[in-house]
């Protein structure tokens, strides 16, 4: 859909969700699920408005919010929900 010389509408995306979610993922919380909850919360409330495929496309909703997230620990630009320092 989108021309080769185009930027990668996907990793902005997911530089977008990162630059939202980082102070919270970087708290203190007593459990990974507490972090994992707290993150994927203020995940979900942005509009990410700076994507493209936001903008001009109805693709990106909560679920896909989500899903980043976890992609983003997938590919270790986050590190764990359980140890963020391990």
């Amino acid at each position: 859909m989108f021309g080769e010389n185009e930027p990668d509408h996907f990793e902005a995306l997911m530089k977008e969700i990162y630059d939202v979610i980082i102070d919270m993922y970087e708290q203190d919380y007593d459990n990974g699920l507490l972090r994992l909850r707290a993150v994927l919360d203020k995940a979900t409330g942005n509009d990410v408005s700076v994507c493209w495929l936001k903008r001009r496309t109805t693709w990106i909703g909560a679920s896909q919010k989500k899903g980043v997230c976890h992609m983003l620990a997938n590919v270790n630009t986050i590190k764990s929900w359980v140890l963020v320092n391990g």
